[in-house]
């Protein structure tokens, strides 16, 4: 009788665990404001974008909001400050490329 009953808490304890880790996965996956590289072989651009930390590089983003072209003397960079400080403000976090990118155009504070 006890054997079945420690078998039966294991089991709810088990339940409640895997619940708790799905309830975790789903917070931990943000939004991040990072670089999708764009542009021909050995000529490489990006655009600034917000996506799921989930998503592939070049995947869908969620929205796109500059770009940046290392490749030209000095680099371009066209960002919508108002919409980067909108997903930052909403807990998007930007990679580390991204948040260089920001304290340079004096978005954000480095």
């Amino acid at each position: 009788m006890d054997d079945n009953r420690s078998n039966i808490d294991n089991q709810l304890v088990y339940r409640l665990e895997l619940r708790l880790n799905k309830a975790y996965l789903r917070f931990k996956h943000l939004l991040r404001i990072r670089l999708k590289r764009i542009g021909k072989k050995k000529q490489p651009a990006y655009r600034i974008v917000v996506a799921d930390s989930r998503s592939p590089r070049d995947g869908r983003p969620v929205q796109e909001i500059g770009h940046y072209n290392p490749m030209t003397n000095p680099p371009e960079v066209v960002i919508d400050g108002d919409r980067a400080l909108y997903w930052v403000s909403q807990g998007a976090q930007p990679s580390e490329a991204v948040n260089r990118i920001l304290v340079r155009q004096g978005l954000v504070q480095g």
